[in-house]
């Protein structure tokens, strides 16, 4: 139904946000509410659950998050609870490969998963994950370490040369700082 939406943040709760745009404040269920901060003007992709007695907005950072959400509905036994419990507990990547590598344990480790349902996740969902990892979530730590450079001091117009000449390496995020740090220093 939606697609996403873009506004302020007025409220952060436990499990979602209130998010206003255009005088109307929409209660969004979120995998990582604390992650926002109130008074600031975000994008989230949207996944609207209808059922019977329910109408609830999911908002997600990226498309690739929406679309491991969608996914993990589709698994026998997961519903929106478990599928946000995933989503704040492991990236779209790490996912995808304890997918591949049928890693039950990564899985039970989630709050509310059981051997059961991990072993029905990665029944379910092998072979199907193809094309939801991203270069966008996998540069999340790029992003974090350019958010670490900006915080000591220097421009964003020094830290966007130093985003365009790392953004081909994978790296962990003290890796990208260091690097980041090498090329500003030169």
């Amino acid at each position: 139904m939606y697609a996403s939406i873009e506004g302020v943040v007025s409220h952060v709760l436990p499990d979602r946000i209130i998010m206003k745009n255009n005088g109307i404040g929409y209660n969004i269920m979120t995998p990582y509410p604390y992650d926002f901060n109130t008074e600031t003007i975000i994008e989230l992709f949207l996944y609207t659950y209808v059922r019977e007695d329910q109408f609830l907005l999911y908002g997600f950072k990226t498309l690739a998050e929406k679309d491991l959400f969608v996914r993990c509905l589709q698994v026998k036994g997961i519903g929106p609870k478990a599928a946000t419990a995933i989503l704040g507990s492991t990236t779209v990547n790490q996912f995808a490969t304890a997918v591949t590598m049928n890693d039950v344990a990564f899985f039970k480790k989630i709050p509310g998963i059981g051997p059961k349902s991990a072993q029905q996740i990665i029944l379910d969902l092998q072979g199907k994950l193809d094309g939801i990892e991203t270069t966008q979530s996998q540069n999340m730590e790029l992003e974090e370490a350019m958010e670490a450079l900006l915080a000591l001091g220097y421009s964003s117009k020094e830290t966007e040369k130093v985003k365009k000449a790392l953004i081909d390496e994978s790296s962990t995020v003290e890796m990208y700082i260091k690097k980041g740090l090498q090329l500003l220093l030169k």
